[in-house]
């Protein structure tokens, strides 16, 4: 990605952090301090702010987030797994209270492990710090096998949230991805969201910019993203409590159930199409709108949904 801002002749400035923005009639004014404590005004027609979970423009816009935390903590680490199985495939375990993660990263010998954190901390930042021994046990109860870990380059205690901004656009300041949405990893859902957040945003902006549409297509954008993230907030919550949300019988039943639902041997293949385009977002369309025309329906998909594979 940065050489491809290199190419671009675009710089990624390090160590410059917002401090706060503010719209005029010319555009948008951000004050930015760099490492050395110099401020820095910078004048600007369209500010994005892409700038996570933690969002100083959002702040600044003073956009509603809505949501909560879950209420379970997580342990996390990036560290080498020594078991018999293989080390290609992301897996899932689930085990009466425990719910385990493993995603391989590829050529770097190393793993990424999550488990359900079920020691209290009722300040999560005063939690103590993680040791390799306490990731491992849990992680080995989830998956309920000996699963010795090693070689841990980073490891960390969470704890998740599912929020919402109110509104995707003020004037002339957008947000987007974490900056406008967060949930829990459950379906990998969040980079996707992010990404299409951008890819739409885009586009609109360069049409205005350069190619002489109106302002009100930018409107498109709000109107046609923000039911996508309030649906994926719904659907990983669902997911995310059906998975990790069961204590006592109710978790018995979903350790039972689960291999049925989506194991490799289920038969229920409808159930497992119908997971896929939804994990996949290749079922995401947008309603006639500034920049989608409305069109009768024929035989070809109209304007807004997804052209299908191509041969």
């Amino acid at each position: 990605l940065l050489d491809a801002l290199d190419d671009a002749w675009l710089t990624v400035e390090r160590e410059v952090e917002v401090t706060g923005l503010a719209v005029d009639p010319d555009g948008v004014r951000v004050e930015a301090q760099e490492a050395s404590g110099t401020v820095t005004t910078l004048h600007a027609r369209y500010v994005i702010g892409a700038d996570g979970a933690h969002s100083i423009v959002r702040h600044a816009l003073d956009l509603r987030f809505e949501g909560a935390p879950y209420p379970q903590n997580f342990l996390l680490g990036d560290v080498a797994v020594d078991w018999p199985l293989d080390h290609d495939r992301f897996r899932v375990f689930v085990h009466a209270d425990r719910i385990g993660l493993y995603f391989p990263l590829d050529g770097t010998g190393l793993s990424r492990v999550m488990a359900t954190d079920l020691r209290a901390h009722p300040d999560e930042h005063a939690a103590p710090e993680l040791t390799l021994a306490e990731l491992e046990s849990a992680f080995a109860e989830a998956a309920c096998l000996p699963v010795p870990l090693s070689r841990p380059e980073w490891m960390t205690r969470f704890r998740s949230h599912h929020r919402v901004v109110d509104r995707y656009r003020v004037g002339p300041v957008f947000v987007a991805g974490d900056a406008a949405h967060i949930h829990s990893p459950a379906g990998g859902q969040g980079m996707n969201t992010g990404l299409q957040d951008a890819a739409n945003l885009a586009w609109k902006l360069v049409s205005v910019l350069r190619g002489g549409a109106s302002e009100a297509l930018l409107d498109s954008y709000g109107s046609e993203r923000l039911p996508v993230a309030q649906e994926v907030l719904r659907f990983t919550d669902r997911i995310f409590n059906a998975a990790a949300g069961q204590v006592g019988w109710r978790a018995w039943l979903r350790d039972a159930l689960a291999p049925m639902l989506v194991g490799p041997a289920s038969a229920l293949d409808v159930v497992q199409d119908r997971a896929f385009r939804r994990f996949a977002q290749i079922d995401i369309a947008y309603p006639p709108n500034p920049a989608v025309a409305e069109l009768p329906r024929g035989p070809a998909p109209r304007p807004g949904e997804r052209a299908p594979n191509a041969q």
